[in-house]
């Protein structure tokens, strides 16, 4: 899973720092990407494809967000 999600990498296990900084990245793009999509939600077509591909990349972050909070509990 560190191929498709590299930013969750960075947490190492108990620091919350590290987790702190990774959530953040990932609620700054997400937050970016909406902002994106609100700005071509202008116009028709475009505007579609944007939120479309807006909804899949919130996913990602959102997926990426869960993965970086495993690795954070981690017993290894």
């Amino acid at each position: 899973m560190n191929e498709i999600f590299p930013i969750g990498r960075g947490v190492k296990r108990g620091n919350i720092v590290t987790l702190a900084v990774v959530c953040g990245i990932y609620l700054v793009a997400a937050y970016a990407m909406s902002f994106v999509a609100g700005v071509f939600s202008i116009l028709p077509l475009v505007g579609w494809i944007v939120r479309i591909a807006g909804s899949l990349f919130k996913v990602y972050c959102a997926i990426g967000i869960v993965l970086a909070v495993l690795d954070f509990f981690k017993n290894k």
